[in-house]
């Protein structure tokens, strides 16, 4: 241990011991916990410390606290209050700068796109939101007790502007009376810094307080300014807010709670506070109610949690779908640029994606996604690779469980039911994560590399030309032989025809021998038999011939072990409704011809299998059966919007 001295304003001269090698940071932590309620009474705020030596050394904050031996007389530390706040203490709230409940008006947004919904997404809400605060708690009885409303998004996903949609123009009342709306947010004007993680009630509070500031100016740049200052101003209690509050019917509404990073945790007692306060005054009284954001489902789920923390049970969240764009009018009203259906369908048919990303707008968040993949990528190679696994996996089956945490900013989320919540993938996110994964097998990378290019295909192939359909195709065939999700008719299970237990491998267009043609040069089965030489390790592998002209088939399966072929299933996409006009191999296992007007029920014609419409969205899952043709034709059902070639 090293004897330090130190010297706080206010405060006499003390000793403290600080364990050898100790860092600045490790200092600071015992120099609060020494001085305890001493230091609370001078208004403690996070100290910044300067270590300053008896011959003038400064040192470098992030380096080791030195020997006092090490210097000509005893290390003095010195700390003149190096605060970020000023240096005078805050004073009790002024309820007189402060608006009543019902005066107070929720942020007007004015540099948000126009609001984007279906019809009847507005009375929904409002039927909801009614309902529950017309409710109250029987705190005995779990299936009484209200239930906070939750959106749920990726981020530029529409979150926030569905709850200033919300804030202004929700039609409740209470009784005969009127709803205080109370908009508080977590980010925008208003972002949480380490003061606010450490005491996340103090931050809900000071910024219930701030929302009925009457000097408020929404304005770009100036609230975060006159946030700021009322930060340093003033000290906000939940005594002062329940005083303002008084008996007001009221609707909170929390932007970003996610960014709340106790919420994430388990056993935590500051998380458990600020969930409790707003569960015994914002949802059990008749008369008040709850509403927030996330881009992380899971923050439901742990919310939930959190409300019941003494009682070891949960509460439910009611998940509240978020509006996609259902007409191209409607996308065109966001984005003068749009390009058409398969646009939309690029960007989820999410407004906000719609808006901002094809505009390429300053607001991209691809700095914020750069820094998420970053993050996943410090992982380890065998930690990389079970991720690949279970975004493919989440792909088909839409279970949030299987996917890491720092990846629910690129979901979408669906199911109203609490336990059915699902997450859905675009082909934009995806095609963003596939690309930036780095994975240490050359063939996985290969694989990822491939389908990202594949995701691109929905955007950035003519109409008409079929190449979005195939490309779709092959990316989800991937993604079902890669986590061996077998799926009939279109996909059967080849578990049994292997000899060995190895795990078969799957390869994209691979093995490729190029002895009598290059593969852009194979225009038939014929052409392309002759360069594919199996290998004796069992393996997948997908073929999608790039001649323009390849007879009869788009996409070729093969199985193989032994050096021998075992299985071969042809496939042909056709983006209408127009049947195979070519016979079948006859070496070919199956052969299948999937259209994007498909039957209502299976059939066969002239040896090709023709999957019916629920057997292709079934084969192409919770997120890809949003993606396929019959999206595209319904978009386009709706108004005539030119298409890019």
């Amino acid at each position: 241990m090293i004897d330090v001295w130190f010297k706080v304003d206010g405060l006499e001269a003390d000793l403290l011991e600080v364990p050898d090698g100790a860092v600045i940071a490790q200092f600071r932590n015992a120099v609060k916990s020494h001085l305890g309620k001493e230091l609370q009474e001078i208004a403690a705020r996070e100290l910044k410390v300067s270590f300053i030596t008896a011959n003038s050394d400064r040192l470098d904050p992030g380096k080791p606290v030195p020997d006092a031996t090490s210097f000509e007389s005893p290390l003095i530390v010195v700390s003149p209050l190096l605060l970020r706040e000023p240096k005078q203490a805050k004073i009790s709230l002024d309820f007189s700068i402060l608006k009543p409940p019902l005066e107070i008006r929720p942020p007007p947004s004015p540099d948000l796109p126009r609001f984007v919904c279906p019809e009847g997404w507005k009375s929904e809400v409002e039927f909801t939101i009614q309902n529950q605060l017309d409710a109250r708690d029987f705190e005995l009885c779990e299936s009484h007790r209200v239930e906070p409303l939750a959106v749920c998004r990726c981020s530029r996903g529409g979150k926030t502007r569905a709850l200033y949609e919300m804030a202004n123009n929700i039609n409740i009342t209470y009784g005969n009376k009127a709803v205080a709306v109370i908009f508080v947010s977590f980010n925008d004007y208003s972002p949480l810094d380490q003061r606010d993680q450490e005491n996340p009630l103090e931050a809900l509070l000071l910024r219930i307080a701030f929302a009925a500031f009457k000097d408020i100016q929404y304005k770009p740049g100036t609230t975060k300014e006159q946030f700021e200052a009322f930060r340093k101003s003033y000290h906000v209690t939940t005594s002062d807010v329940l005083y303002w509050l008084g008996q007001s019917p009221a609707l909170l509404i929390v932007d970003e709670l996610n960014n709340l990073s106790t919420i994430a945790g388990r056993n935590s007692d500051k998380a458990a506070e600020i969930a409790n306060f707003i569960k015994q005054y914002f949802l059990a009284p008749a008369g008040r109610y709850f509403v927030f954001s996330s881009h992380i489902l899971s923050t439901l789920e742990s919310l939930g949690v959190y409300m019941e923390f003494k009682t070891s049970s949960e509460r439910n969240v009611l998940l509240q779908e978020l509006p996609l764009v259902d007409d191209l009018s409607s996308a065109r009203t966001l984005n003068k640029h749009f390009r058409g259906a398969r646009e939309a369908i690029y960007y989820g048919l999410m407004p906000g994606l719609i808006h901002d990303r094809s505009e390429k707008s300053p607001k991209s968040v691809n700095v914020k996604w750069s820094a998420i993949m970053t993050e996943v990528n410090k992982k380890s190679p065998v930690e990389r690779q079970a991720t690949f696994f279970k975004i493919l996996k989440s792909l088909l089956d839409g279970d949030v469980g299987r996917i890491p945490t720092e990846l629910h900013a690129f979901l979408d989320a669906t199911g109203s039911v609490p336990g059915s919540e699902r997450v859905r993938w675009s082909p934009h996110h995806l095609e963003f994560v596939l690309s930036r994964l780095i994975l240490d097998d050359l063939n996985d990378d290969k694989l990822a590399n491939s389908m990202a290019s594949l995701c691109k295909k929905v955007l950035e192939s003519k109409e008409s030309s079929g190449d979005g359909w195939e490309g779709l195709f092959v990316l989800f065939l991937l993604a079902r032989c890669i986590t061996k999700s077998w799926e009939e008719p279109i996909l059967s299970g080849f578990d049994g025809l292997f000899a060995s237990n190895e795990q078969p491998v799957v390869l994209f267009d691979s093995p490729f021998l190029v002895g009598f043609k290059f593969y852009d040069q194979c225009e038939c089965w014929a052409d392309l038999k002759k360069e594919i030489v199996p290998g004796e390790a069992p393996a997948i592998s997908i073929y999608y011939p790039t001649h323009a002209k390849f007879k009869a088939y788009d996409v070729i399966l093969v199985i193989s072990e032994n050096k021998v072929v075992k299985r071969i299933i042809g496939y042909q996409l056709k983006e209408g409704s127009n049947d195979a006009t070519q016979h079948v191999e006859p070496e070919f296992h199956q052969s299948f011809a999937l259209k994007g007007v498909s039957p209502s029920g299976s059939r066969c014609k002239n040896n090709w299998t023709i999957p019916n419409d629920q057997e292709i969205d079934k084969f192409f899952g919770v997120s890809g059966a949003h993606w396929t043709p019959k999206q595209w034709k319904k978009l386009l059902a709706t108004v005539s919007v030119p298409q890019k070639e």
